[in-house]
């Protein structure tokens, strides 16, 4: 009987990986320039968000690509397109951005958007080459753009590195690369990844849309740290989970969580036993994290956190890759992958904190997720080969 229920458990974890249902594809929209431009695609996270009211905010970078591919593209631009519920434009906007220019167009490492509650839009941008004249500060290491609800461009701010810059002057810039622009009850943005110029030690901080620097965290050592994911708690609090290192040490990182006061102050700092992971996100009731086991054979596993480390459940995750996973309710959608390697098909999927699969969608070359307030997922496909871009929704089947 012991041998029977063994079988069956494996069968039903197989099942769930194979055959589960698919999601409706309810919208397909073309943001493929028709200009001359082409795109981008190897954009940072954070460049899709959706507002509570249905309207889609994607970031573009475009270029026109020089004649030779190792000289400077001839023409360089990064747009924030807006998109009512239907699908439809409602504005486009090119934003004033003055870094040099390379052959894929900017040297962009963090490049997103959050709609603010108050109604403004929010663009945060650093690359690693330095502004070019006119600069925006002599120290700037990024530039936080502010725009109005229809689009037009209310203000322009430097954002400073979170430290003095370096007195060598062959040191290479730095800059913000970030993974979470998250808006928050008092209309503010806060900001969560990593600030070096490669690697980067973990960084989060809080900005006022006119740039200021309410508070921050960070940042650590360097190796190639970064927060993994943030939130807000009701009571105003912030939660983090970070990837740190441990001094004199190569190996994997530790993941810990953060607390924070209101006020930014750190209220505690939690090392989690487990070092092997990448996927995280933060729920309303805890953390989700995906941790690998390399040895003998790499094994996934979903691993629920309260609030405070305690393990909720563990259940197999049976995708050798989740690049993303984003909050939904009391689960998440993650873009995910069934073999660890650059070639491998990817899907999105919807799941619980228990790792029960919904639905899992077909193969595409998925570069961003985001939840639309009627429960669907907002999803950005890349096609490399294709120089297109298109946003998907997909729906519960």
């Amino acid at each position: 009987m012991i041998r029977i229920g063994l079988v069956l458990v494996l069968l039903a974890a197989s099942a769930t990986a194979g055959a589960q249902p698919a999601p409706r594809v309810t919208r397909d929209v073309d943001l493929t320039p028709v200009d001359g431009f082409g795109l981008n695609g190897d954009a940072p996270p954070g460049r899709l968000a959706v507002d509570s009211a249905g309207t889609h905010y994607i970031v573009l970078h475009e270029y026109k690509p020089a004649g030779d591919p190792f000289q400077p593209a001839a023409a360089a631009r990064i747009s924030l397109v807006a998109l009512n519920p239907d699908g439809a434009v409602k504005f486009k906007t090119v934003l004033p951005v003055r870094r040099t220019i390379g052959p894929n167009g900017f040297d962009v490492a963090a490049m997103g958007v959050a709609p603010i509650r108050s109604g403004d839009i929010a663009v945060f941008i650093s690359g690693g080459n330095l502004p070019a004249p006119p600069a925006t500060g002599p120290n700037a290491a990024a530039t936080l753009f502010r725009l109005a609800p229809g689009g037009q461009l209310k203000k322009e701010a430097a954002v400073g590195p979170p430290r003095p810059p370096s007195a060598d002057p062959n040191a290479p810039p730095s800059h913000y690369e970030l993974e979470a622009y998250l808006p928050t009850p008092d209309n503010a943005l806060l900001l969560a990844g990593g600030f070096g110029s490669g690697p980067y030690g973990w960084w989060l901080g809080k900005l006022s849309l006119d740039g200021v620097r309410l508070w921050q965290a960070g940042p650590g050592r360097g190796f190639p740290e970064r927060v993994g994911a943030v939130a807000v708690r009701p009571d105003g609090t912030t939660i983090a989970l970070v990837q740190e290192m441990r001094p004199g040490d190569v190996g994997p990182l530790d993941w810990y969580i953060h607390h924070y006061a209101a006020d930014g102050s750190a209220a505690s700092r939690m090392r989690l036993p487990e070092r092997y992971g990448y996927a995280v996100t933060v729920l309303r009731n805890g953390s989700l994290f995906v941790f690998v086991d390399d040895a003998p054979k790499p094994r996934a596993s979903l691993v629920h956190l309260d609030d405070v480390g305690h393990v909720v459940s563990r259940a197999a995750w049976p995708f050798a890759w989740t690049r993303r996973m984003i909050p939904d309710g009391d689960g998440f959608v993650a873009i995910v992958a069934q073999r660890y390697d650059a070639d491998a098909p990817q899907f999105v999927v919807r799941a619980d904190a228990k790792g029960v699969i919904r639905w899992k969608s077909a193969a595409v070359e998925v570069s961003e997720i985001a939840l639309a307030p009627d429960g669907q997922v907002a999803a950005l496909v890349w096609s490399a080969t294709q120089g297109t871009l298109h946003l998907l929704h997909y729906a519960d089947p």
